[in-house]
C-alpha cells in the first residue's frame, strides 16, 4: 500500500515538471528543473520570522525558486551564494517543504 510520501512525491513530480511549471536552470553550475515564483516575494517579506534584514530592516528577496530537495542537496542556509544561471546571488533564506526548497536570493549584496 502507497504511503503518503509516494502519493506527496508523485505531486511534486507532476509540478516539476518542465512541461507544466519548472523551467531548466543552471544553479551552481549543474542544470536542474525550478519554478521561479516571484510572486512570492512580497508575501515572504510579509510573513517571514528570519532571514535576510536590508540595512532598513526590510525582509528582502530579489528571486525566489521552488527546486526538489533531491537535485539540489543540502539545504542552503542564509549567507551562502548561489550562481543561477550565471548570476551571483547570496541566499536570503530558504524553507524546505516536502521533498523541496523554496530559496528565496539576493543579488545586491557586498
Amino acid at each position: 500500500m502507497p504511503k503518503l510520501k509516494d502519493y506527496l512525491q508523485s505531486d511534486l513530480d507532476i509540478f516539476m515538471n518542465t512541461d507544466e511549471f519548472a523551467t531548466t536552470h543552471s544553479v551552481n553550475g549543474t542544470e536542474m528543473d525550478v519554478i521561479i515564483d516571484n510572486d512570492l516575494i512580497e508575501q515572504w517579506g510579509k510573513n517571514r520570522q528570519t532571514g535576510f534584514k536590508d540595512p532598513t530592516g526590510i525582509y528582502s528577496a530579489d528571486m525566489m525558486f521552488i527546486v526538489k530537495a533531491a537535485d539540489f542537496g543540502d539545504k542552503p542556509l542564509p549567507g551562502e551564494n548561489i550562481r543561477f544561471d550565471g548570476d551571483l546571488y547570496q541566499v536570503a533564506d530558504s524553507k524546505e517543504e516536502t521533498g523541496s526548497y523554496l530559496i528565496g536570493l539576493v543579488a545586491n549584496f557586498s
